[in-house]
């Protein structure tokens, strides 16, 4: 399987290789041609994301989906008569002034028609650029500090859509999965060690699982949360395994903490599922532990399914990108975002309008490579499948994979299972 390691000076030399219009500081135009149809003028679809920060892997996978969009749309004849020219921003490491900064430009200097992103970690300041700007801004933010403001400030933030369920539900997520593990498994019983991490996207976690754990009756051995960057988990190992639990659910959010965790754990293994938010989908995951990762069960709120809808991004994403595979929760989710988008904007008299793009979008359903995404009017944000929203037709699923042979299978939940989840090795 292919893989996208390119460096930044390699990233930059293939977007000049692509035909850049032109560049202003961070900022970068790609001029698509002229497009049979679109005789109107130009749509400018900004983006914000972190290309040479600390996530561009995550980065260059969002303005790869971006890309696909925007082409696939304007082959197609563009919307309503205009022509989509892509306008991206690097927000590098996604802090807060880099986000102010990214977004003073897309929307001062470049003024786009409309933005989209990926998540940021500081993520909040462009609400009020964008509410002042008065377009339309989707992004996967999943925080649920945005989606109170949005629901407190309905009509201030009306054009401010988040296309993935808040953080929240992957810990009350994780409670509802774990109803489908046979019971004889649990060989401490009830029992969980829960393990987070020093951040932001870890808070939003850890907080909703352990309660929700509690009502389900599973009682805590184990509760750390941990900063970034752990050298060694010799410490927190001796805990566990002087009282071993029969789940450990880790929320750190950071990959190579969790792998760590897993090569070490592997010494001496106890009798416990394991189970790691999102972190093991990244392909360097496999990189550091190889078979070691096998068994190991993972979730995303978001991501590309391995069903129909899944598989057909994935050939295109081939096609395009010379063989590289996507990543489960960047390109296939940003190309979902930008093709809801043109969608509404499709669907109204005037595209450019930007209050009635929003309303189309308000009550729109699109079936996207990560599945339905359908906004709740309360707060405009995608709702989860099956924990928060029990209709398959209008949630995003929350999916949950297990690693086996250095592949991953979704286990839950249905329709979109692939297998049931299996007792891994080093369990007897």
């Amino acid at each position: 399987m292919k893989r996208n390691k390119s460096t930044r000076r390699e990233f930059l030399k293939k977007t000049s290789a692509m035909g850049l219009a032109g560049t202003l500081g961070p900022i970068t135009v790609l001029n698509p041609g002229s497009v049979f149809g679109a005789d109107k003028g130009k749509i400018r679809v900004g983006a914000s994301l972190g290309l040479s920060g600390i996530f561009s892997g995550d980065g260059e996978e969002f303005r790869r989906g971006l890309i696909m969009a925007t082409e696939e749309i304007n082959a197609a004849g563009g919307i309503g008569g205009y022509e989509l020219e892509p306008v991206v921003d690097d927000a590098q490491d996604t802090y807060v002034e880099q986000v102010k900064s990214s977004f003073e430009r897309l929307l001062r200097q470049k003024q786009v028609d409309v933005v989209f992103a990926g998540f940021f970690i500081g993520t909040g300041v462009e609400l009020d650029m964008v509410a002042e700007a008065g377009i339309p801004y989707v992004s996967q933010q999943a925080k649920l500090h945005i989606s109170n403001l949005i629901e407190e400030n309905r009509q201030k933030y009306r054009m401010i859509f988040q296309t993935c369920p808040d953080g929240t539900w992957y810990g009350l997520g994780f409670a509802d999965f774990l109803k489908s593990v046979p019971g004889d498994w649990l060989q401490h019983g009830k029992t969980v060690a829960v393990i987070g991490g020093d951040n932001a996207y870890s808070g939003q976690i850890h907080p909703a699982m352990r309660p929700a754990l509690k009502e389900l009756g599973f009682s805590e051995t184990h509760f750390e949360v941990v900063p970034y960057g752990v050298p060694d988990w010799t410490p927190t190992l001796t805990k566990l395994r002087s009282n071993p639990p029969s789940v450990i659910a880790m929320c750190t959010g950071i990959m190579g903490d969790d792998a760590l965790f897993i090569k070490q754990f592997s010494d001496l293994p106890t009798e416990s599922l394991i189970y790691q938010v999102y972190t093991p989908s990244t392909p360097e995951y496999f990189d550091v532990l190889g078979d070691l990762a096998n068994g190991v069960i993972w979730s995303s709120v978001i991501g590309v399914l391995p069903d129909s809808h899944g598989q057909s991004f994935r050939e295109r994403y081939r096609q395009r990108w010379n063989g590289d595979e996507p990543s489960f929760a960047a390109a296939g989710p940003m190309y979902d975002q930008v093709h809801m988008w043109a969608k509404a904007a499709g669907s109204v008299a005037d595209p450019k309008d930007s209050e009635a793009v929003s309303k189309a979008l308000e009550i729109l359903t699109y079936r996207g490579s990560a599945g339905p995404y359908r906004v709740q009017s309360k707060n405009l944000t995608v709702p989860s499948y099956p924990t928060q929203e029990s209709d398959v037709s209008i949630g995003l699923p929350h999916a949950f994979y297990q690693i086996s042979e250095q592949k991953h299978y979704c286990v839950w939940p249905d329709p979109y299972a692939e297998r049931s989840v299996t007792k891994p090795s080093w369990m007897s």
